[in-house]
């Protein structure tokens, strides 16, 4: 099923336009995880413009939108399954970019630099997981590649197992500030949110539509 597909989205005009937009998607979206990671971590670099990032992903959403729509009301019979797969993968990075735009204005509640401690180690870890499971789902979408689309799905599991751990830590620290509290709770939150998109998207990739985003079916799409 799988290799059917990419040959829709490799040959089929507007499909074709729809996947190059959605892999520049991918590339927007990593841009934003990395900086809005950074700017946690040190004063908000003012050249980057994160609303700006922002609009460009949700442009490129209603793009693609409107080229698949297009495409099904020229063929309404023809590739519903990858139409709908495209809207779906599109609508879960345009959530991505949301959640990236809300780390970066988490210096609005704390702007100074956050202070070292066991909670920023952590946090340190987890990003990384974070970044290999954006390459690889990008990966998994390019080379509609199932055995990697399953992979991220599985590393998401050790980002939840850590990110519940280290929230649970901190609602337990007596000895926190409110504001680095908040702070280091919501951007874990936030992390766990991202990843969880990234493993909803890498379900498109093995599992029927109707159960896109949930689950892992122990087979492929048939």
């Amino acid at each position: 099923m799988l290799d059917e597909m990419i040959e829709i989205w490799t040959k089929t005009g507007l499909l074709k336009q729809s996947r190059e937009i959605i892999l520049k998607m991918f590339e927007e979206t990593r841009v934003m995880y990395s900086e809005s990671a950074l700017s946690f971590k040190r004063p908000r670099k003012v050249e980057f413009d994160i609303n700006k990032k922002d609009k460009k992903v949700d442009e490129m959403q209603i793009s693609v939108r409107k080229k698949v729509l297009k495409h099904l009301s020229i063929s309404p019979a023809q590739d519903i399954t990858a139409s709908l797969m495209f809207i779906y993968v599109v609508d879960g990075l345009e959530r991505i970019g949301d959640y990236c735009k809300n780390v970066y204005d988490l210096t609005d509640v704390f702007p100074k630099k956050i202070s070292e401690s066991k909670y920023m180690d952590d946090l340190n870890e987890i990003e990384p997981l974070i970044s290999a499971n954006f390459d690889l789902t990008k990966e998994a979408f390019e080379e509609s590649d199932e055995k990697k689309a399953r992979t991220v799905d599985k590393k998401h599991q050790e980002v939840k197992k850590r990110v519940d751990k280290l929230i649970g830590d901190i609602m337990r620290d007596g000895k926190l500030k409110s504001n680095e509290a908040v702070s280091y709770a919501l951007y874990a939150r936030f992390l766990r949110r991202i990843d969880s998109h990234l493993k909803n998207i890498s379900t498109a990739m093995f599992n029927p539509i109707q159960k896109i985003g949930y689950k892992p079916e122990k087979n492929s799409r048939e």
